[in-house]
């Protein structure tokens, strides 16, 4: 939840509502007193108030839940599963914004090569003036794979929004604040944090800050959710966790998806899952949260895709509530009208370039 200050301008600063506007937008008069804890608005309500909304077409409604039993002896592993819902286009949707977001590259770097799928030809060409390459090169050249002379380069790469939001923190920490968790002494990009399943590779997480009041691994979302997701698991995750993670809502949550792996279709369940057992299991006896941040666009009314993921991470919330690692989801917008209160000059300007690369209409 986010809390409203002083005007528009002074927290979104001048290069977002211009954005705002340049998008057909139509920004309220005046300014929005302060309201303190009396007054929590999360940033989609304030887009419902600056932009002209457009004819909303309404998800299908739920289809209903069945019980399910997934066969082991724990009373505890009994839950409900919504039946699989219908097929909707996922295609046009993401399409558009992959469109949107190379677009948003070309303008804000015009002098780079962008090719046709929204490839740059150096990972370089993908970074916001305040990323230093030795904020961040190190650990994802440690990461699994060859990230950034792959999927890095491209303008819709989650990996590269993660690094453009967090790198320049890495020498500036101090001017972090994240979930009311900071101070933060280290900040780590591509972190793996083990499972302890044998022969298993353990899962990256984008972003991991830790500090002397707790731990918050980060896994970035871009246009990834925009496709259908099928949860797969290992045999082993079921028949290797026999710690304290097992009695926990991550562990029947795994089984629930088991044995119906299409009970969300565009958040990727199983890949929380395999990052919770990760964090809970290295940071063992520390305050832990494992935060979803995700990117939307300008006009989320376009398409009711939307809504159903935010329904799905409420959904997935509610079945961890109380487990270890505690479990948040936010979005990439609201996470930067956070930090532009009282932001310091650096980070403002910061901002105003993350507005202009991802704050998109699609």
């Amino acid at each position: 939840m986010l809390f409203v200050g002083v005007s528009l301008g002074a927290i979104l600063g001048p290069a977002v509502l211009a954005r705002l506007q340049d998008a057909g937008g139509r920004v309220a008069a005046g300014a929005l007193a302060y309201g303190g804890a009396e007054l929590p608005l999360m940033l989609d309500s304030l887009l419902a108030r600056w932009v002209e909304p457009a004819p909303l077409r309404r998800a299908a409604a739920r289809i209903g839940e069945r019980r399910v039993e997934c066969g082991c002896n724990c009373d505890a592993h009994v839950y409900t599963c919504r039946m699989r819902r219908e097929d909707n286009s996922d295609g046009p949707v993401k399409n558009r914004a992959l469109h949107a977001i190379r677009e948003a590259l070309v303008r804000f770097a015009p002098g780079i090569e962008v090719d046709s799928k929204g490839y740059t030809a150096a990972f370089r060409d993908n970074l916001l003036p305040a990323v230093a390459i030795e904020s961040f090169e190190a650990d994802l050249r440690a990461g699994d794979g060859n990230e950034l002379e792959t999927k890095f380069r491209a303008a819709h790469s989650s990996s590269a929004l993660a690094v453009n939001a967090f790198a320049p923190f890495r020498t500036q920490t101090c001017d972090l604040r994240l979930l009311n968790a900071d101070p933060f002494d280290h900040l780590h990009f591509e972190r793996k944090c083990p499972t302890g399943l044998r022969g298993g590779r353990a899962p990256n997480l984008d972003v991991l800050l830790t500090g002397p009041n707790g731990v918050i691994g980060i896994e970035s979302k871009l246009t990834e959710y925009l496709g259908r997701h099928r949860a797969e698991f290992s045999p082993a995750y079921r028949e290797q966790i026999r710690d304290e993670r097992q009695g926990q809502g991550y562990f029947r949550e795994m089984l629930r998806l088991m044995d119906e792996p299409d009970c969300y279709v565009w958040l990727d369940g199983a890949q929380l899952i395999k990052h919770a057992f990760g964090l809970a299991r290295t940071f063992r006896g520390r305050p832990v949260t494992l935060l979803y941040l995700y990117w939307v666009p300008l006009n989320t009314d376009f398409s009711p895709m939307f809504d159903e993921h935010r329904r799905e991470l409420a959904e997935f919330a509610q079945r961890v509530a109380g487990s270890t690692p505690n479990f948040k989801a936010m979005s990439y917008p609201e996470l930067w009208t956070s930090w532009a209160e009282g932001a310091p000059d650096w980070l403002a300007k910061h901002l105003d370039d993350l507005a202009a690369r991802y704050l998109v209409t699609i």
